[in-house]
């Protein structure tokens, strides 16, 4: 009976997006939203009742999303914050898509970057329909993490496979259930000892890898051309924005000229904006690890209206790891440090960043670890 539901659900998208290409008044495309709404338009400071009571909250929650809200994007809603949502999040509200949709709203996430598992994307999947719809009637938009497999470094074909994947679910679903996006997660410092993919004639090392021409530049080189490729095969009416997940530390080695690739303008010819995995626990120090790829971002220019050169805006989030679980050694997260830390580091963050116009806002990784510091008291 269920494959029946979603053969027929099927063909009524099919014919729903027939019409939208024949007629020119359905509304806005998403190229159109891209420029016009999605980068220039304030968050939503205020949220509803209905929206509050749907995310179950305690007193102490309560209070502490609107000041999290209020933190991370200022008085007038500038800004804009993204959350990893992974499967761990997706099981755990496997019977309340919208609580979790509104649990994310109302802690002021505009971005989510999810990873649902591949067969609810491939299978339609009524809770990842309903959950990416609600988060659309907030204004929040959903992005597929995908093009974050290591195999990607040795087989070049997995990236279309990637992108068809989301783009077949997108030609699938109706227009308020599809992704907006591709969040990318290629990490070529993770390509190294058993993580290493068969084929790869070298890996990842941070003591004698460094030096132009050298196997972490050639890693660097390969992913920036994975994602030139993923750019090339997305549809701008269908998946009009691509993100990348990179270290803080490719820039630095970039200006110490021990890199030739990985500079944030480059991965900015292909990326909307790119997320940076400052995972440190100490907040002066995830501003001076952060601050040179800000400083990068700036000498991205793009014409605005007039013609006139100016600074492409909101091109760097800084993210901070809020999850326990990551084996990376060169992450740090700030779980443990309580909701007192992150406000902190929230603080200091958003007042540094605010002069420049390539700072985008404050991304967490993941939003798993963040609602463990949300829900307790500490």
């Amino acid at each position: 009976m269920r494959k029946i539901l979603l053969l027929l659900w099927a063909i009524v998208a099919m014919a729903v997006m027939a019409c939208e290409e024949n007629n020119t008044s359905y509304g806005s495309t998403f190229e159109e939203i891209d420029s016009e709404i999605i980068d220039s338009s304030p968050a939503t400071v205020e949220i509803s009742e209905e929206c509050i009571a749907a995310a179950g909250m305690t007193e102490m929650m309560k209070e502490r999303a609107e000041a999290y809200r209020r933190a991370t994007h200022g008085a007038n809603g500038e800004g804009r914050n993204g959350v990893y949502v992974y499967t761990s999040s997706v099981e755990a509200y496997k019977d309340a898509p919208e609580k979790l949709a509104a649990r994310l709203v109302v802690l002021g996430f505009n971005d989510i970057y999810l990873s649902p598992g591949k067969e609810r994307i491939t299978g339609l999947d009524p809770w990842l329909r309903t959950f990416i719809s609600t988060l659309k009637e907030y204004g929040i938009y959903t992005h597929a993490i995908c093009i974050a497999d290591n195999s990607l470094y040795v087989n070049e074909a997995k990236v279309e496979d990637n992108v068809k994947l989301i783009q077949t679910y997108n030609n699938s679903v109706m227009p308020n259930e599809r992704f907006y996006g591709i969040a990318a997660d290629l990490e070529p410092h993770t390509c190294k000892g058993s993580t290493k993919p068969s084929g790869l004639g070298y890996e990842w090392d941070s003591s004698t890898g460094y030096g132009i021409g050298g196997a972490n530049d050639k890693l660097l080189g390969l992913t920036l051309d994975r994602l030139e490729k993923a750019r090339n095969l997305m549809p701008t009416n269908l998946l009009p924005q691509l993100n990348e997940a990179i270290s803080y530390n490719f820039q630095i080695k970039n200006d110490d000229k021990q890199l030739s690739f990985g500079t944030v303008p480059q991965f900015l010819t292909h990326c909307n904006w790119v997320v940076l995995m400052s995972y440190l626990d100490n907040k002066e120090s995830i501003w001076e690890k952060s601050k040179p790829s800000l400083d990068a971002a700036e000498t991205v220019k793009v014409k605005d209206k007039g013609g006139k050169d100016v600074i492409k805006p909101q091109t760097v989030s800084i993210c901070v790891k809020t999850v326990m679980n990551d084996k990376d050694d060169i992450s740090a997260s700030i779980q443990a440090k309580g909701w007192s830390f992150l406000m902190e580091m929230v603080a200091h963050v958003m007042q540094q960043g605010k002069s420049y116009t390539s700072f985008r806002g404050f991304d967490i990784f993941t939003y798993e670890g963040i609602e463990v510091m949300w829900e307790k008291n500490k």
